[in-house]
Formats: C-alpha cells, structure tokens, sequence
C-alpha cells in the first residue's frame, strides 16, 4: 500500500499479510518479493518501507533484518465489531 505521511509529508509503503509456503522458505522467492517492492517503492519516491510482524515469528524476524529492516516501534489493532 502507498500510505501518505501526513506530518512528515510524502508517502511510505507497507506490506500486509506477506506469507511464504514453508516448502518454499529459503530458497529465495521471498528476498525477490522484497526486491520487487523496494524497487517499485523507488519509483513513486517513497522512501520507506513498513511491515508488521508477530512477535513469534523468529526466523521471519532474522530474514528481515538480513534484507535491511530495522526494528521499529510496536503495533496495537483493536476489533471494532
């Protein structure tokens, strides 16, 4: 999603619900993913790339930092049913 920052001013990407099979982890589909959206991030001028992630999710957690991301903040979402 192309998101505007209103306070900062331009626009940030984020990616939602990104989910490799686990027959298919490791062998480089989700790198390319990553790859693909930075490099149409590059191209509408955004400079930042967001995701959300659960805190159980370990191996996912290495596998982004190994792509460059850096642990930022913390997330709530609350059901408004």
């Amino acid at each position: 999603h192309k998101i505007p920052q209103i306070r900062k001013g331009g626009y940030c990407a984020e990616i939602e619900e990104m989910y490799i099979e686990p027959k298919s982890q490791g062998a480089g589909g989700a790198q390319g993913l990553i790859d693909a959206i930075v490099g149409w991030a590059r191209e509408h001028a955004i400079n930042t790339v967001r995701l959300e992630t659960s805190s159980e999710l370990k191996r996912a957690h290495g596998f982004y930092e190994k792509a460059g991301f850096k642990y930022y903040g913390r997330a709530y979402e609350k059901n408004v049913e």
